[in-house]
């Protein structure tokens, strides 16, 4: 090695990197085994395991050449010594590769434990280099030593083998829960409006209308945070798409693995992929919106340097359809908790009634549809610009199937909440319904045996871009800015749909006790957006960005 040309020795630091790269790679592949949701299975989780060796072999003597100069600065050096410190270098990058963005995380929460971890890469530095150093003297020397490509790609083979069949072996619920357990089976579609006829129809085969349903903000986001939390977004303070659920709040899926059912998630857009938080609970999440790459989109490679300037927004509501119909048809005879969330009509393109016609029937050709709850509902789906006080930002339409509870074909005129959906749930399976939820149970509406409204808590975005809270009910709407609790506004929905005349001076009485009622839940969103710390920023600004 002493007698090779600089070049040389910068060229073959490189190719001893490719093995660096294909541990890492087969690495990346067991964790990816021991903890990734996606659902892979067969052939995908090969072809998952098989790129993410590869791409890392690749990129891992790029690396070593940019190290490369080592060989310029330090070449009073023994030639073994700078390709070692070469590798060194390479595997603590590799490592910083995996191991930065998560500290960097940690540390915008506040905690500490981020530096330590934030420090190991350098530790993998010395390492590598003094084990490489060590290696190479022998090599030189004469001594035995076990050539070192085989032996990294053995290991990379055996680490790819291990993390795929752990990713395929795992337990995705349904195995420890009771047959007699009811299905639960949630499907959320953005922008959904109105009365659609395939709804329609189900309906009338057991399924209770609910046209005047309210969500809690605005957004997608935060509103499938109150569906799957049970919590008003201002207490939990997911109060904008740049946001996140905290693992804080427990959800209702989190109760159902418990129980030992199958839970699954299985959605068509940006704003509900993993990033939210909102799959808490869930055993199996399909969040791979470009489809043609789902193989690989689980490999940090993939996803942090191309995914985030190639991959969709969204993807066909029919693609996510089939991929929850093969969920719930490989637990056949096992309860599931299945959660599928469709784009809707906030895009032109997405075919969104015939993905609901095409689960809709592969539910009812299962024996487990007689038993299940089924809950199909419009979430957020605000367009840009924002229409301001808007009441159609909010009001939203539920159809609620529970055997035994659901009144075939009624129409329920009642105000009722999307934050009421988890405590009927609970309700309906027996479970009990929880004190710390916001929200009452709606198996009464749904029979016909109960009618009234429910008042409701949500935010929206002022005249001026400004957040702020409204209560709804009975047909009236009080709206009050969170910086100035002396703006209230007063609308009187059933006349004035578009809330273009503010009465809150004519009915000042009304006005002041819609904003007394609303004061705690002022408060703490005021003080959600004073102490706001964006967790997720530059996703926030790629779905702006995509028109979210």
């Amino acid at each position: 090695m002493e007698e090779m040309t600089r070049t040389d020795r910068v060229l073959d630091g490189c190719k001893r990197a490719v093995g660096l790269g294909l541990i890492a790679g087969g690495a990346e592949t067991l964790s990816w085994g021991l903890h990734s949701p996606l659902g892979l299975h067969g052939t995908q989780a090969w072809v998952h395991g098989l790129a993410n060796v590869l791409f890392m072999g690749l990129v891992a003597p790029l690396v070593a050449l940019a190290f490369g100069a080592l060989h310029g600065i330090l070449k009073e050096q023994p030639g073994y010594r700078v390709v070692a410190l070469q590798m060194g270098l390479t595997a603590g990058a590799l490592l910083g590769f995996y191991l930065w963005p998560a500290s960097w995380r940690i540390f915008q929460e506040g905690r500490m434990s981020a530096i330590a971890l934030a420090l190991l890469p350098f530790m993998g530095v010395v390492v590598v280099w003094l084990n490489a150093r060590a290696w190479l003297a022998r090599s030189i020397l004469g001594r035995s030593t076990a050539p070192w490509l085989p032996v990294s790609v053995g290991v990379a083979l055996l680490l790819m083998v291990v993390g795929v069949g752990l990713g395929v072996g795992r337990n995705r619920g349904g195995t420890h829960a009771l047959e007699s357990d009811p299905s639960i089976v949630l499907v959320t579609v953005d922008g959904l409006k109105g009365e659609p006829s395939v709804l329609s129809s189900w309906a009338g085969q057991g399924a209770a209308h609910f046209p005047q349903m309210v969500q809690p903000h605005q957004m997608t986001g935060p509103s499938l945070s109150a569906l799957l939390s049970g919590l008003n977004p201002i207490r939990t303070g997911y109060i904008d798409e740049e946001h996140t659920l905290r693992r804080a709040f427990p959800v209702i899926a989190e109760r159902f693995e418990e129980e030992g059912y199958a839970t699954g998630a299985f959605v068509s857009t940006i704003d509900a992929a993993r990033w939210t938080g909102l799959h808490q609970g869930m055993l199996t999440v399909d969040d791979a919106l470009g489809s043609t790459f789902k193989a690989f989109s689980d490999i940090a490679l993939f996803d942090r340097w191309i995914a985030p300037s190639t991959q969709p927004a969204r993807r066909s509501d029919v693609v996510t359809a089939g991929e929850a119909i093969s969920f719930w048809e490989r637990h056949e005879g096992q309860p599931v908790l299945l959660w599928v969330h469709l784009a809707g009509d906030r895009h032109v393109d997405a075919d969104v009634f015939a993905a609901i016609d095409d689960l809709l029937q592969a539910l009812q050709d299962d024996d487990r549809y007689d038993s299940a709850l089924i809950a199909v509902m419009g979430v957020g789906g605000t367009p840009r610009p924002r229409e301001p006080f808007k009441d159609d930002t909010l009001v939203r339409p539920l159809w609620l199937r529970a055997p035994g509870h659901s009144q075939a074909g009624l129409t329920v005129d009642a105000q009722v909440r999307l934050v009421d959906v988890p405590q009927t749930i609970l309700a309906f399976t027996g479970l009990g319904q929880e004190s710390a939820l916001d929200g009452s149970s709606l198996l009464g509406h749904a029979a016909g045996k109960a009618s009234g409204s429910m008042w409701s808590v949500s935010l929206v975005e002022g005249r001026d871009g400004a957040m702020a809270v409204a209560m709804r009910n009975n047909g009236v709407k009080v709206v009050q800015d969170l910086q100035d609790e002396d703006d209230v506004s007063l609308y009187v929905i059933a006349d004035d749909p578009d809330e273009e005349h503010d009465v809150a001076d004519k009915q000042a009485e009304a006005a002041s006790n819609g904003a007394y009622m609303m004061h705690k839940d002022a408060a703490a969103a005021r003080g959600w957006q004073e102490r706001r710390r964006p967790t997720n920023a530059p996703v926030g600004r790629r779905m702006a960005e995509l028109g979210y």
